[in-house]
């Protein structure tokens, strides 16, 4: 979490010239990380899906866990592409 705080919480100049802007604050990142962490413990202390957790979270618009949701959000498109990148390398495995 540390790195990625760092990387997009910070405006950084790239290697071609471009000014990449900081995405959030990441003061305001670490603070909420350390509260989203708590809340997901107590899900998985109390053996509930964290899915669960999750979903309240990132459908709320309030502006509670803001950074996180755009840490997700940024997250979300390798993810998914490395997933999809393996279960094709798997179904080629299997000759599905």
């Amino acid at each position: 979490m540390v790195r990625l705080v760092e990387f997009y919480g910070h405006t950084h100049l790239q290697p071609d010239g471009v000014t990449s802007e900081s995405l959030f604050d990441p003061d305001d990142a670490i603070i909420e990380w350390q509260t989203f962490k708590h809340r997901l413990a107590e899900f998985k202390t109390r053996q509930l899906s964290l899915d669960d957790a999750y979903k309240p979270i990132f459908e709320d618009d309030s502006g509670t866990y803001a950074c996180m949701r755009i840490l997700a959000a940024i997250l979300h498109v390798p993810l998914f592409s490395l997933m999809a990148l393996i279960m094709t390398k798997l179904r080629n495995c299997m000759n599905i």
